[in-house]
């Protein structure tokens, strides 16, 4: 697969890649907004794109999920900054000439945020062209209010769920929601049937020992790996969740690894595409913590996280 049929086929890079295992399918019918990027691909058709950006609009989770790499499950409540964000979206799609392609509204639990309309609003309009999806772990999707789905109808937003194996009323709603509103949504109904059953986990390396380049060369997981834009948070680009969701884990545990301004990108100081695809192949001294990502361990909930999870 080469480098643009990669971006086209890619639906999410990072450390839950262990969804593309269910086999996804779209489920749509007649009604639906099938919004899946070919206006991005048609305008920016062999121009140099990048593929993705996370976008953390909750940092907290209403799961407990073991080894979780977002480090949703041990952060203190925190909620995106509509205010903030609204700055952070204008720049980043000012700088990025709006050539990234998949844009990801996640968490944590991206519905919790009690704003999450107006955040989807803001990055439709900052991004006309982009495929833009709420990654949500359905266990809110039915309480959501009408005005959630017109909103993503209205804005050709999708839904991508993250299917767990855990105990979810009525189901079958969310895709008469969905129906009923135009909306996408994935993965088929028949595929919430087989759930994740594993997580890729990442260790950390607490001593820092690690040759940092060489593990930036040889990472799956971020930036250059995925010609992704990496993750936004608070006006800066990272090049990969460990590097967005460290500050948790210091929180949560007292430890004190490393990050510094010079591993991730000020999009204030960045003046274009350029400077974005210089950060993405510059290896972060951060990596010298970055453990093997490629362990697979069964997916299961903590009710006290220790450090080893």
């Amino acid at each position: 697969m080469d480098r643009r049929d990669f971006i086209k086929n890619s639906f999410f890079a990072g450390c839950l890649c262990a969804a593309a295992g269910l086999g996804i399918k779209y489920y749509f019918d007649k009604n639906t907004v099938m919004y899946d990027g070919i206006e991005f691909d048609e305008k920016f058709e062999n121009t140099d794109v990048l593929s993705n950006i996370d976008i953390h609009i909750v940092e907290h989770c209403n799961l407990n999920c073991k080894y979780c790499c977002h480090m949703s499950s041990i952060a203190e409540e925190e909620y995106l900054d509509v205010e903030q964000y609204s700055k952070d979206i204008k720049q980043l799609a000012k700088i990025s000439e709006q050539k990234i392609r998949n844009i990801y509204l996640m968490g944590g639990e991206p519905l919790l945020h009690p704003e999450i309309n107006k955040i989807c609003e803001l990055t439709r309009d900052s991004f006309p062209l982009s495929v833009i999806e709420v990654y949500t772990n359905r266990l809110l999707l039915n309480s959501m209010p009408d005005s959630f789905w017109t909103t993503l109808h209205d804005n050709r937003i999708n839904i991508m769920q993250s299917i767990y194996p855990i105990k979810i009323n009525n189901v079958k709603n969310h895709y008469i929601k969905a129906k009923n509103f135009g909306v996408k949504i994935k993965p088929s109904y028949k595929k919430t049937k087989h759930p994740i059953e594993q997580f890729y986990v990442q260790d950390i390396v607490f001593a820092g020992d690690i040759d940092y380049k060489a593990r930036f060369d040889d990472c799956g997981n971020c930036m250059k790996a995925n010609w992704s834009a990496g993750q936004l948070y608070k006006g800066r680009l990272y090049q990969c969740h460990l590097q967005q969701g460290i500050h948790h884990f210091n929180k949560k545990f007292g430890t004190n690894i490393i990050l510094t301004d010079e591993d991730t990108l000020d999009i204030y100081k960045a003046k274009n595409y350029d400077d974005i695809k210089e950060y993405k192949y510059k290896a972060p001294k951060f990596c010298r913590f970055c453990g093997f990502a490629g362990i697979q361990k069964p997916w299961e909930q903590s009710n006290e996280h220790d450090m080893s999870e």
